[in-house]
């Protein structure tokens, strides 16, 4: 929920720790004033990286309906109640005011698959400090599938 008030509140953009910035964002970003992505398998959108302009009409729709989905979904998991479930659901309601990105672009492999970077089990290698997940701005082009070797 802090992701969306500091939106509201200053603009800018928010990423989760989990992500390492491989590319400049700037180039997707031109007249864009609020956006989010697919996370990689397609259904939802996520909210581990998402930018806004300050006080943009979207996450003060996502502010405001808040404390409903809240008592919607109570006891359920925050992905449901406040995150991916919850973005896509207020998209879908609000259509046009988001920018969505392709998974491609910044959710390249799910938490779950840690074979894409060589590792045993999910999480951060042994030895290399992350990303445990997402990948910032893997740019082909704008729209395109990120380079082979690239993860």
């Amino acid at each position: 929920m802090l992701r969306y008030e500091l939106l509201w509140q200053y603009g800018g953009l928010y990423v989760d720790a989990d992500f390492e910035c491989l590319r400049p964002i700037t180039p997707l970003l031109d007249g864009v004033a609020c956006f989010a992505a697919r996370e990689s398998d397609g259904r939802r959108i996520a909210n581990g990286l998402m930018g806004a302009t300050r006080r943009h009409p979207f996450v003060g729709q996502l502010i405001r309906g808040l404390p409903a989905s809240a008592q919607a979904h109570r006891g359920k998991r925050p992905a449901i109640s406040t995150g991916p479930a919850y973005l896509t659901g207020t998209h879908r309601a609000h259509l046009g005011q988001l920018t969505v990105f392709p998974s491609c672009l910044f959710y390249p492999y799910l938490w779950s698959e840690p074979a894409i970077l060589g590792r045993s089990e999910a999480g951060p290698a042994r030895g290399h400090p992350g990303p445990a997940r997402g990948s910032c701005c893997q740019l082909g082009s704008r729209f395109e599938a990120p380079p082979s070797g690239v993860a």
